[in-house]
């Protein structure tokens, strides 16, 4: 579709801009990027002033971005998706002024603030997956030439050793797992499959579900794993079939 000058507005400059970002997620194709050029047109007369938005339309403009960025370039979940907009959309507000959106003056105590006062609230696993949140959006800030590099200035939240499960089964408890499952049975060798997966190959849970017959390669010897953001890796079957 081919545009007049005196059309090219801010809503299609972004809108061509998030079309070449899907194409080539790598490049850096930003509102930042594109400043210089339109400015030197604008000081021409050639393309249009741009559009007056007030506060709350730039937050929802960069949401909209951020959105964007998580499902193309990170491939991220629709569940982590949402959650993490709701932590973007916290940190936005309170940097919403009726003069604009004061993203470049942000400073590691505006950053630690934010943390402790939405950890108030919180319990350990919600704070955590709010820190998170706030850390892919502060890199996804600084990516963008909005904010400084404040990425690291997000505080740990504490979590004690024991009060959760813990992080690994030592391998006599592996074996008994493996030996738990009746292998007479179907439900029995699918289950002993599955565990085999995650144990000796450490796929997650969402990659053994999205396995399927045509991913094993008998010939080379290989099983194609599907990652995040449709990523294909190749795994050697060698390491699943040497019994341990």
């Amino acid at each position: 579709m081919s545009l007049e000058p005196t059309e090219l507005t801010d809503a299609e400059v972004c809108r061509f801009l998030r079309t070449r970002r899907q194409a080539a997620p790598t490049g850096r194709w930003t509102e930042r990027a594109a400043g210089p050029m339109l400015g030197y047109l604008r000081r021409l007369g050639v393309v249009p002033e741009p559009e007056v938005v007030p506060p709350e339309g730039l937050s929802e403009q960069l949401l909209e971005r951020y959105r964007d960025y998580l499902v193309r370039e990170r491939g991220l979940v629709a569940t982590t998706v949402v959650r993490y907009l709701d932590v973007a959309r916290s940190f936005l507000k309170g940097r919403t002024s009726p003069e604009g959106l004061d993203l470049a003056s942000l400073g590691g105590a505006d950053v630690t603030g934010f943390v402790l006062r939405e950890s108030r609230v919180l319990g350990v696993g919600s704070a955590k997956n709010m820190v998170s949140g706030l850390r892919s959006l502060l890199r996804f800030l600084y990516a963008q030439g909005e904010a400084p590099a404040l990425a690291e200035a997000v505080p740990t939240v504490a979590g004690w050793r024991g009060a959760s499960l813990p992080r690994a089964l030592d391998p006599t408890g592996v074996a008994r797992l493996l030996a738990s499952c009746d292998r007479r049975t179907r439900v029995g060798r699918r289950d002993h499959a599955v565990l085999t997966l995650l144990v000796r190959l450490g796929l997650r849970a969402g990659e053994v579900a999205a396995l399927e017959l045509d991913d094993v390669d008998w010939r080379r010897g290989e099983l194609v794993v599907r990652g995040k953001g449709d990523r294909h890796e190749r795994l050697p079957l060698r390491s699943m079939l040497v019994r341990r």
